[in-house]
């Protein structure tokens, strides 16, 4: 009779748990626009029945009372997301690997993004954790003493903690039971991996049928899983990714470069400016926030379709500096920052005795520069609290200058942008004039109506993003007028382009959506003042090859570990790869390919030529093994042999 009444008890307050979280989640996925699926409900009871079963595995104070801060880190790590997802259109993969990087970057991404999340989102995840304790509380009053004992004990906060160990056959029931719903939950995930949804090479897609539990089960089991599979290819990971990059290169239409390659007298200094959260779509619109650069990219050489490899700063300093692809899921710092390579800076240093500089207005720690930045070879480097954080770009710009003028041997600068860095909103305006006595000013000019009809942000918020870029287009020009007046125009080359994409559309037309979120600006300012528009694509991964092929000249051989190509290549043949959080697309003149790395569904969203099915899947085939491949290349580490 006890043990019924007991399990009666343990039932309701289940049930009164799991209505507290059904709650939470239906509020927080219809604030993502997102709806409640059965499938949402299926993950949020079987993870709700696991806290409370894993809350009465033992009577132990410390272990009930850790119980209840595992509750609590859930509700923030789905607040988090939120954020996350705001910004990335994506939730954090949970692996072991990511989870010991919840460090000063995570903490700063925080702080940065927190207002990203409604105000009511973070009332509701208090309120729910506070009614989540007391339940438990009230749960283990009823359940280990008599009411009527209860109510006249002079020390009830004693009740919540017992150090009586629970007989072994009730433990030994829990864990059985434990054990039996995650497996129903990891089978379902089985079944949802191996029966991917056609919708899925979307990641939303994917996420709003699954929710964020069944994210965090998928994981696991995804985590599990590649750990388990066996190739059956006889080929080393570096030999897939070689073989269909070779493959995929095969059937690109090559293009015959209209450019010659610029002779100098000597060794030129390169100076790399790359800008934060700039879209070409912001440069073109008339007028525009950034006429400076507009007017650059129209009087030098001009790629008009550049696209990034990634969506994450850190992963654009990668794939312009060792020309090759980031992981597909995650920073480049967080899985392989002791890695073998070979980039940019450590060839021009070892090869060309060239001083090599990196300025940046940010901690060191954050996305663990402070190991990736000498790793790539640069022997000077500039962060907080030498350059303070979140200095405004003018005089980060300026201080590259005063420093870089000081080599009496040729130089590689790299620099990053930082004030245009999101949030845009009225709280960074007031820091940037509090901070750096830099007034940023909305946007008041006229804007393209499809841009604020069809952005995810209205209009007002597009205005103060558009004043933070023109601050940043200001720095931008002061810091060429400082260059012609100490001199160094005369011998540098200036190769400024942004980083990643920034806010998204939506609309009926496929392919202006796509072009507008994802084509960033690029231009390259030779001291000869060559001008025009190379008429092809190209991505951060061709930066390096470029540039090397400038100062070897006739020379030039290609790197075996860079896989880009440079521009300056009579038969240009360089298709595009983007791999950002799972999110995955492919591009080149004649056709783009979007699909998602954790599903390993994909689509030909369009194409010039009228594809067979074979033919649709035989590209969608090489665009799969090789997103697998070079992800596996990182991870076993042979880029550099």
């Amino acid at each position: 009779m006890l043990n019924q009444r007991r399990l009666i008890i343990a039932v309701i307050f289940y049930f009164i748990l799991l209505f507290f979280n059904v709650i939470y989640f239906f509020i927080y996925f219809s604030l993502l626009d997102f709806s409640f699926t059965w499938l949402h409900l299926f993950f949020v009871s079987i993870a709700t029945l696991s806290y409370f079963l894993m809350f009465n595995f033992l009577r132990f104070r410390w272990w009930r009372a850790l119980s209840l801060l595992f509750l609590g880190a859930v509700y923030l790590v789905s607040l988090f997301n939120f954020a996350y997802f705001g910004v990335f259109k994506s939730f954090v993969d949970f692996s072991m690997r990511q989870a010991s990087q919840l460090d000063l970057s995570m903490i700063t991404f925080l702080q940065d993004f927190a207002s990203l999340v409604p105000v009511k989102l973070y009332v509701l995840a208090i309120v729910v954790y506070l009614a989540a304790i007391l339940n438990s509380i009230v749960y283990l009053l009823i359940i280990d003493k008599k009411v009527e004992h209860l109510l006249f004990n002079s020390q009830p906060l004693k009740l919540i903690f017992h150090y009586k160990k629970r007989p072994m056959r009730n433990l030994v029931f829990l864990i059985v039971v434990f054990a039996i719903i995650n497996t129903v939950a990891f089978s379902t995930c089985s079944y949802l991996y191996n029966n991917p949804r056609e919708t899925w090479w979307d990641i939303k897609k994917q996420l709003s049928d699954v929710g964020f539990l069944g994210h965090f089960y998928s994981q696991l089991y995804a985590n599990a899983k590649n750990k388990d599979d066996n190739q059956d290819d006889d080929r080393t990971a570096l030999q897939v990714a070689e073989d269909s990059w070779l493959e995929i290169k095969k059937f690109n239409p090559e293009t015959e470069s209209q450019l010659y390659l610029p002779k100098f007298k000597e060794r030129p200094n390169i100076l790399v400016v790359q800008l934060e959260s700039v879209g070409s779509w912001a440069v073109d619109n008339d007028p525009s926030p950034m006429p400076y650069l507009k007017k650059l990219m129209q009087n030098n050489v001009t790629i008009g379709d550049f696209h990034a490899n990634s969506c994450e700063t850190i992963n654009a300093e990668f794939a312009s500096l060792c020309s090759f692809w980031p992981n597909s899921f995650e920073p480049i710092g967080y899985s392989h920052k002791e890695n073998k390579f070979n980039c940019l800076p450590e060839i021009l240093k070892d090869d060309y005795n060239y001083s090599t500089h990196f300025f940046h207005s940010n901690v060191p720690e954050f996305w663990d520069r402070e190991t990736l930045i000498p790793r790539w070879g640069f022997d000077n480097t500039y962060f907080a609290p030498d350059l303070r954080q979140k200095l405004n770009d003018d005089q980060v710009f300026q201080r590259a200058l005063t420093e870089l003028n000081k080599e009496s041997k040729p130089f590689f600068g790299y620099v990053l942008s930082f004030t245009s860095h999101a949030p845009h909103d009225q709280e960074q305006i007031d820091y940037q004039l509090d901070a750096n006595n830099l007034e940023i000013k909305p946007f008041v000019g006229k804007i393209n109506p499809w841009l604020v009809n069809s952005s995810e942000i209205n209009e007002e918020q597009m205005r103060l993003f558009f004043g933070f870029l023109k601050s940043s287009d200001d720095a931008l020009e002061n810091l060429m007028i400082s260059l012609k007046n100490k001199g160094l125009d005369k011998n540098t080359i200036v190769v400024i382009y942004s980083d990643h994409r920034y806010y998204s559309f939506d609309g009926s037309n496929e392919q202006l959506v796509f072009d507008s979120y994802n084509q960033l600006p690029m231009t390259i300012v030779f001291p000869q003042g060559f001008k025009g528009e190379i008429v092809t694509q190209a991505s951060h991964m061709d930066i390096s090859p470029t540039i090397l092929n400038l100062i070897e000249q006739s020379d030039y051989v290609p790197r075996e570990n860079f896989w880009g190509t440079s521009l300056f290549t009579k038969q240009y043949n360089s298709p595009i790869l983007n791999k950002c959080l799972g999110k995955i697309y492919f591009k080149n003149q004649d056709l783009i390919i979007q699909g998602n790395a954790k599903s390993d569904i994909y689509r030909v969203m369009t194409s010039k030529e009228n594809l067979s099915t074979v033919e649709e899947k035989l590209w969608i085939k090489l665009i799969s093994d090789l997103v697998k491949s070079t992800d596996e290349v990182l991870e076993q580490d042979v880029l550099v042999e």
